[in-house]
């Protein structure tokens, strides 16, 4: 597995930058305001095998959202992604059968399809929870998984002939531009909630996905197969994120020793990168303990257990300091 830093070029051009700049440039911004600072000059735009890094690609977020009055871009861009993506990982997305199909492809192969964000699916009450997480650091973090989620809801619709029954969830309180949210995702919004993620009913991700193809989909499964073993990467928030969820790492020291690197080496590169390992080790913790706590209703006693600590207070002391909440009152919210 390659493991990518924010000053890595692993976004395509011509999917990422240039769909993002034309959108902005419609809306009134001219392309030296955008790729100002970006070290992306506007010759690069055209060009099918250039990359850009997510650090390049921060700015230019930043250039759209200051040079446009538009509240949409994210929603457009996530509507936009996958009809500029042409790539055979793109396709095999609106050619699962179903909607667990889907997921499971884009976990798969999220580095090419979204290398941005990934997903954690949990089950609980005949639901499925599509929990999100930004790969490489937390900038921009609202802009980013506002684009995912109209990513997926775009594939929903292109996937039913029905209106996908789909609720999103956001830690973030309800935006001004909620309007745009309603006509992007529909208006089953949760702010201020618990974990940013999907929602589905688990009956909805079984239903048939009538114009996919089993013979493009199992051709396509090959040469994605074939193409991910030379072509893929993961940001290193994801890294520590996915190695921490799995118990591969507890502690710092043996974060610097899977990335064969010297402690103070990762802990200038992380802090470069905008992150420390402590947050993302408390955040890990914090995602798993609120989601059994508030949504699986298990007690303390059993939550401490699964996150491996002995006594029950200090449980309750770290949960206090993950959250701002006790275990109680997060149940109470």
């Amino acid at each position: 597995m390659l493991v990518s830093w924010p000053t890595d070029k692993v976004l395509h051009t011509h999917i990422w930058v240039s769909t993002l700049v034309e959108l902005s440039m419609s809306r009134g911004a001219t392309i030296e305001q955008l790729l100002k600072g970006t070290g992306i000059f506007a010759q690069d735009l055209t060009q099918l095998n250039h990359n850009v890094s997510v650090q390049q690609f921060h700015i230019l977020i930043n250039n759209c959202q200051k040079y446009t009055r538009s509240q949409d871009l994210s929603f457009m861009l996530g509507r936009r992604l996958l009809s500029v993506n042409n790539s055979e990982f793109a396709t095999l997305l609106l050619n699962c059968r179903t909607l667990t199909g889907l997921f499971r492809i884009l976990i798969l192969y999220q580095a090419m399809i979204f290398p941005l964000a990934f997903i954690h699916i949990r089950r609980a009450d005949n639901k499925h929870y599509i929990l999100l997480n930004t790969s490489y650091n937390d900038e921009n973090q609202q802009f980013i998984y506002e684009v995912f989620c109209s990513l997926i809801y775009h594939c929903c619709k292109t996937m039913s002939a029905a209106q996908p029954i789909v609720q999103f969830q956001f830690e973030h309180s309800r935006p001004r531009n909620i309007y745009q949210y309603e006509e992007n995702l529909g208006h089953r919004l949760q702010f201020n909630a618990h974990h940013n993620a999907i929602v589905f009913q688990s009956a909805e991700l079984n239903v048939l996905n009538k114009q996919a193809s089993k013979l493009a989909r199992q051709r396509l499964l090959v040469i994605c197969r074939q193409t991910q073993q030379c072509d893929s990467n993961t940001g290193i928030k994801q890294f520590l994120h996915m190695a921490i969820n799995r118990g591969h790492i507890v502690n710092f020291e043996q974060a610097a020793k899977r990335l064969d690197m010297s402690p103070a080496t990762l802990k200038r590169r992380l802090s470069t990168a905008k992150l420390r390992f402590q947050h993302i080790h408390d955040n890990v913790n914090k995602q798993q303990a609120v989601f059994e706590l508030v949504i699986c209703n298990n007690n303390n006693e059993t939550v401490a257990k699964h996150l491996n600590y002995s006594d029950v207070t200090n449980f309750r002391r770290a949960f206090k300091r993950w959250t701002g909440y006790t275990p109680k009152e997060i149940k109470g919210t």
